[in-house]
């Protein structure tokens, strides 16, 4: 025991009358405090207030009604419009309505079947409500911003490139993180994630709510119609090419498998390696490091 605490706790028996009082600095304290809390996405966000959650739900109900439009707007337009040299919000989303059917009629149907549906059915994206947040892993300093430790280099990367695309907006710098952990969201999946349909419609959906809150992204924009331009000529090829197609289901039924043997071998590392939270976390980022093929989307 210390020489004050000697002090103090012979006060506290009566033997001593008078004990030199210190102040105990409470910054000190919290910092200790906090440094036993695991600083995450899910934890930052239990912070914001009510006016901040209002406005975020806001920006998610307009871009909701702005989708609606576009997807009307793109029931007109026709075969010819996807032959166009230019990109659009209408042009991307025909593209992959077209893709939905190619998809459809070349596993099930003939392909004179499938014409006539490619004529005359409505078409149609299902929104399967996919959302890109990284809640569970500690948060990193990016460019201002307080984001996911998954998505520090993808962000750093971009900052880097193409300046601050957030410093428009208007809105208060607590919001902007949660936009910029959208963002970055989508573009670690764009860049580590298999393609899918159901995926390029989510990730513009995601990408369309960051930009109606004044962030200069076209050029993720440009990409990602980009993406969905290969991926249609990929399937309209596939109606010609019937041992392309036959690749194509090899891969994505081997690719379905690989992750099924990923989470597997995530949930082994979270079995036998006990030490502490940090030090698994560590052990499964050291296993997605080495096992990712990532597609240079943005670099």
């Amino acid at each position: 025991m210390s020489f004050t605490g000697v002090k103090v706790l012979l006060s506290l028996r009566g033997r001593r009358r008078n004990v030199e009082l210190r102040s105990v600095d409470r910054q000190k304290v919290e910092k200790k405090v906090e440094s036993n809390i695991r600083f995450t996405s899910e934890y930052m966000f239990s912070f914001f207030n009510e006016y901040e959650k209002k406005e975020f739900a806001r920006f998610e109900a307009e871009v909701g009604d702005l989708i609606g439009k576009i997807m009307s707007r793109a029931e007109f337009r026709n075969m010819e419009d996807i032959l166009e040299n230019s990109y659009s919000d209408e042009r991307f989303i025909l593209l992959l309505k077209y893709v939905k059917l190619y998809e459809k009629y070349t596993y099930t149907a003939s392909v004179k079947h499938y014409i006539y549906e490619l004529e005359n059915a409505k078409l149609d994206v299902r929104d399967s409500g996919m959302t890109f947040w990284d809640l569970e892993s500690e948060v990193v300093k990016v460019g201002g911003y307080m984001v996911s430790r998954n998505f520090e280099l993808i962000l750093k990367s971009l900052f880097e490139k193409f300046g601050d695309f957030s410093a428009d907006s208007t809105l208060n710098p607590r919001t902007k993180t949660r936009f910029i952990n959208i963002f970055g969201g989508v573009a670690h999946s764009m860049c580590n994630t298999q393609v899918t349909t159901d995926l390029l419609f989510n990730w513009w959906k995601n990408f369309k709510l960051v930009q109606h809150a004044e962030f200069n992204i076209q050029f993720a924009l440009d990409k990602l119609y980009k993406l969905a331009q290969s991926w249609f000529c990929l399937h309209r090829e596939f109606l010609t090419n019937e041992t392309l197609l036959s690749y194509h289901v090899q891969i994505r039924d081997l690719t379905t498998k690989f992750e099924e043997l990923k989470v597997k071998q995530k949930q082994c590392v979270a079995s036998t390696k006990r030490e502490s939270l940090p030090e698994m976390e560590r052990w499964i980022a050291d296993i997605e490091l080495i096992s990712k093929t990532p597609r240079t989307c943005f670099l």
